[in-house]
C-alpha cells in the first residue's frame, strides 16, 4: 500500500495531465455534433464487438452442454429409426398395397421383416420377426412387394413361420382376372420366379400376359390379390384341362419386408365353416 501511494505521488503530474485530456475530449464531444456522432458510432461498434466476443466465449463455455443435448437427441432419433427400420416396410409399396390386394378399412395390416428366407429347397419357409404378441395368428395372408407371398404356417411369441408360394405343399385358389376362370396354384419346386395354375377347363379364355389373382374362395386371401401374369399355356397330361405357367409378381430372391393381413371377417368365416358337420 505504501509503495502504491508513493507511486501516485511521484507520478501525480501525469495523472493530472490525463485528467485534463479527458475533460478536453468530453468538451469536444459534447459541444461538437460531428465529433459527437463519430464518438457514438465508434462506441456502438466497439460495444457490439465486445458483445459478439462475449457471446462467442459464452457459447464456447456452454458448448459441452449443448453437445450433450445434441448427442441425446441423436440417440433418440437413431432409436426411432432403428424401430422403424425393423417394423416398417418400404413406403413405396406399402402406401399402394391396395393396388395389389383389396384391403378394407376394417382389416388390419401388420408389417414385418423377413429374417430368414430360402428358395432353393422343395419345401421352403420364411421366418418373420412378428409373432403372437404382435397380433399374428396362424393362417393369415402374407403379402410382399408386387403381390402374394404365402400364408402364416406357425406362430411363436415373437416370430412366425410363413409357408410361401415356393413350397410344394402350398395350394392357393386363383383365377384369371379378366375372365374369372379359376384353378389351383402350385409350385413344382423348380424356378423361384414361376408357379403353375392347374385345373382350368379347356374352354378357358386366357391370353399370355393375363393377370392371375386370388379367387376369394378362401377365408385367408381377399379376392383379387395379385399373384402374377400368364407366361406360358399348355394342356395337362390327360388333356382334360389347361396348365398356366404364372410368372410371380413377388421376387422371393430379394424379399426383405412383408405385411401380414388380418381380415376382419376371417374369424366369422372360419367359425361358420367349421360348424358344418
Amino acid at each position: 500500500m505504501r509503495h502504491l501511494i508513493q507511486f501516485l505521488i511521484r507520478n501525480n503530474h501525469w495523472f493530472f495531465f490525463l485528467l485534463l485530456e479527458l475533460v478536453a475530449f468530453l468538451l469536444i464531444v459534447r459541444f461538437n455534433r460531428y465529433h459527437e456522432g463519430l464518438f457514438f458510432t465508434s462506441a456502438n461498434q466497439v460495444t457490439g464487438k465486445l458483445y459478439e466476443v462475449s457471446s462467442e466465449v459464452t457459447g464456447y463455455l456452454h458448448l459441452q452442454e449443448e453437445n450433450k443435448i445434441l448427442l441425446e437427441q441423436n440417440a433418440l432419433l437413431f432409436a426411432k429409426l432403428e424401430t422403424l427400420s425393423s417394423t416398417a416396410v418400404d413406403s413405396t409399396w406399402l402406401t399402394s398395397i391396395t393396388d395389389v390386394c383389396p384391403i378394407t378399412e376394417r382389416d388390419t395390416i401388420i408389417s414385418a421383416k423377413v429374417i430368414n428366407n430360402n428358395i432353393s429347397q422343395s419345401q421352403n419357409f420364411l421366418t418373420i420377426n412378428r409373432g403372437r404378441v404382435d397380433g399374428i395368428k396362424d393362417e393369415m395372408a402374407v403379402m410382399g412387394p408386387g403381390g402374394v407371398v404365402g400364408v402364416v404356417y406357425k406362430t411363436g411369441e415373437h416370430f412366425s413361420i410363413v409357408l410361401p408360394i415356393l413350397n410344394i405343399k402350398s395350394n392357393i385358389s386363383c383365377k384369371v382376372q379378366r375372365t374369372d376362370y379359376f384353378g389351383v396354384l402350385r409350385w413344382d419346386g423348380k424356378s423361384s420366379r414361376t408357379a403353375t395354375l392347374y385345373d382350368l377347363p379347356l374352354h378357358t379364355q386366357v391370353q399370355l400376359g393375363d393377370t392371375i389373382v386370388t379367387s376369394g374362395y378362401s377365408s385367408i386371401f381377399p379376392e383379387s390379390c395379385v399373384i402374377g401374369t400368364v407366361d406360358k399355356m399348355d394342356r395337362s397330361v390327360d388333356g382334360l384341362s389347361i396348365l398356366l405357367t404364372v410368372k410371380l409378381s413377388c421376387n422371393f430372391a430379394i424379399l426383405n419386408h412383408v405385411i401380414v393381413l388380418d381380415r376382419f371377417d376371417n374369424k366369422e368365416i372360419k367359425a361358420l365353416e367349421s360348424s358344418i358337420d
